[in-house]
């Protein structure tokens, strides 16, 4: 069960500004912090292009090789278990 404090921080970080981009990369950082996960991505489904863009991206300070992938485009056609036919 998540922690109820840790819940009620990702809801007032959400409320405490209206930049999209900020309220994404504070969102991510939470969920996985809460979740216990090394990070987090936030990706839009572009239907007509069959693609996948990273809106938001967080990555655990202790993982190796973070990658920051924001605007990174992702071809559904190259990960076969995502594509949809």
């Amino acid at each position: 069960m998540p922690d109820p404090t840790a819940i009620l921080e990702i809801i007032s970080s959400l409320s405490s500004t209206l930049d999209l981009d900020e309220i994404l990369a504070e969102f991510t950082e939470k969920i996985a912090q809460v979740s216990g996960a090394d990070g987090c991505t936030i990706s839009r489904w572009d239907r007509p292009a069959d693609s996948l863009t990273v809106l938001a991206n967080y990555v655990a300070p202790t993982v190796a090789q973070p990658i920051d992938n924001v605007g990174a485009v992702y071809p559904l056609a190259d990960f076969a278990t995502s594509h949809q036919a």
